[in-house]
């Protein structure tokens, strides 16, 4: 099956990954966002993505340039067989469309005919319509194509439109793996849905739901919706305008009863060693964390395992592994020295093991090795204010906060904990 693969983002980046490592596909050409943040949809791990499928130049194209006939053509000659569009966020035409003797299939993170468009994982929560993910053929509408496949993904009360992204993305993949070897052999049948049913909306649709007006009556429920759904960071999320005219935005947290009660898991630390890079590689490139860091840019292979050697080598940098009472890794907490005496701290949580508490002890256990290994009497931390999750680890495992501080260009808290 000769695949010409449409992709944007991490989904993108796994689907190629995946189909690259099928016997019988081959990746004939490549089409991704443009780069630059003044595009709309600007490109997501693209050097990821490109890295994965392995073509040249003249196999890659931009999507700004799917109108252009001569374009088309060079596509044409690729002779493909199939198209596959995996987070790719423009509007395919027919001309375009019409150049695959075998369809081209969309993987859309809704549960159509629901949400056809933009921000499914809002809407979901916002308006309590199912939530999925679906494959489909791609025709002239948006999202309107013969059904494939389909994953319903639940709604939990304790998700906000992060958590069901997150769970979306994951959904994504999953199904994604499990359709394409009947598509590839041929044995997929589809359902067109009936086109005045199910929802679809609008990126601008957002904006009347953001503000939140004072004197404004909202029941309980259709306020906790709004704000969970919109608690995205770093997205700004919803707000409400105070008596001196500022904005004042808001996101919430939210547990059961249960997690409250758990009692804290068993963790237990070993040094990093060669052998987790790939770990690493994996865990650096996960979407919250690039989120999180202050050069949030994806992290390509080799500029990763350049970097894992120099730091295993490096006498002035400690990295530890966190382990659960199975010996599972999960997550890394690094210490970079500033000096004799001060080091700053940085961590990360598996995303499999996030919300149990693993990472507070590990701050606290890393933290604990390191002044009892060296002379450090101060440890320092810089999180990104709306950064909630790292606050709360940090601020549990004894840091104090102390101040504000610039890093690469942007405001950070800073958090140090001292040696008793």
């Amino acid at each position: 099956m000769r695949v010409l693969l449409f992709a944007n983002n991490w989904v993108g980046w796994k689907i190629a990954e995946f189909l690259r490592e099928q016997s019988g596909t081959e990746i004939v050409g490549l089409v991704m966002h443009p780069q630059g943040e003044q595009y709309p949809a600007n490109q997501q791990y693209g050097k990821e993505i490109a890295r994965s499928v392995g073509l040249n130049s003249a196999r890659m194209f931009d999507a700004l340039q799917l109108k252009d006939p001569e374009i088309l053509r060079d596509i044409c000659a690729l002779k493909p067989d199939i198209g596959i569009s995996a987070f790719f966020g423009y509007i395919l035409e027919k001309d375009c469309i019409d150049l695959f003797p075998n369809g081209c299939i969309n993987i859309h993170p809704a549960l159509l005919p629901f949400n056809r468009g933009k921000h499914p994982n809002v809407w979901s929560i916002i308006e309590r319509t199912p939530s999925g993910v679906t494959m489909h053929y791609i025709d002239a509408g948006i999202d309107t194509g013969a059904i494939i496949s389909q994953k319903e993904v639940q709604i939990e009360p304790i998700d906000t439109g992060e958590t069901l992204y997150r769970k979306l993305e994951w959904a994504c993949i999953e199904l994604f793996q499990e359709t394409w070897p009947m598509i590839v052999s041929n044995q997929v049948s589809s359902v067109l849905p009936a086109k005045e049913t199910g929802t679809h909306h609008y990126a601008r649709e957002l904006k009347k739901f953001d503000e939140l007006h004072l004197d404004q009556t909202y029941t309980a429920r259709e306020l906790i919706d709004i704000i969970r759904a919109r608690t995205f960071p770093p997205h700004a999320g919803a707000y409400f305008v105070a008596d001196d005219g500022s904005k004042v935005y808001l996101r919430l947290q939210l547990q059961y009863e249960e997690q409250l009660k758990e009692e804290q898991p068993i963790l237990q630390l070993r040094e990093v060693c060669e052998g987790d890079c790939k770990l690493f590689y994996e865990w650096a490139n996960d979407p919250d964390v690039r989120a999180a860091s202050f050069l949030s840019g994806p992290i390509s292979v080799e500029r990763h395992q350049e970097w894992f050697q120099k730091k295993l080598k490096d006498p002035q940098c400690q990295i530890f592994v966190g382990l659960d009472e199975h010996d599972a890794p999960v997550g890394q907490i690094r210490f970079e020295f500033m000096n004799h005496e001060e080091a700053e701290a940085g961590m990360s949580v598996d995303r499999a093991h996030r919300g149990r508490g693993y990472g507070s002890l590990l701050v606290d256990a890393g933290s604990t090795a390191l002044f009892c290994r060296t002379g450090v009497k101060t440890i320092h931390a810089f999180i990104k204010p709306w950064h909630q999750s790292s606050l709360r680890m940090f601020s549990k495992a004894n840091f104090e906060k102390v101040g504000t501080k610039v890093i690469k260009g942007v405001s950070a808290l800073h958090f140090v904990r001292l040696r008793p």
